[in-house]
């Protein structure tokens, strides 16, 4: 099992990816999530403009979306990244992409 703290080898990655090996964050990993969470957080209550979290994309940038929208727009923006076409990808592909995403 390779417990991941933001530094990735090319060795962690092939056993993951090619040997699927099991992996888990860290603790000092979820610390860090925790603390740019915290950080978001505290900007949104502060209604700084957020590029794509509070604010339309591309064109839109500068279209701030309001407090009622926000989730629909995390939502949608989720939804719009998670469609496909054709066959499933490899269950390799996918450990990969999940792994250096």
């Amino acid at each position: 099992m390779h417990e991941l703290d933001g530094h990735l080898t090319v060795e962690i990655a092939e056993d993951v990816i090619f040997r699927e090996k099991p992996v888990t964050l860290a603790p000092i990993a979820r610390e860090k999530l925790s603390a740019s969470h915290q950080a978001l957080k505290a900007l949104l209550e502060r209604d700084s403009p957020i590029y794509g979290v509070n604010t339309g994309l591309g064109a839109f940038s500068r279209v701030r979306v309001s407090k009622a929208d926000l989730i629909e727009l995390q939502r949608n923006l989720v939804r719009s990244h998670a469609a496909g076409v054709g066959e499933a990808l490899p269950e390799r592909i996918v450990r990969g992409i999940l792994l250096f995403r």
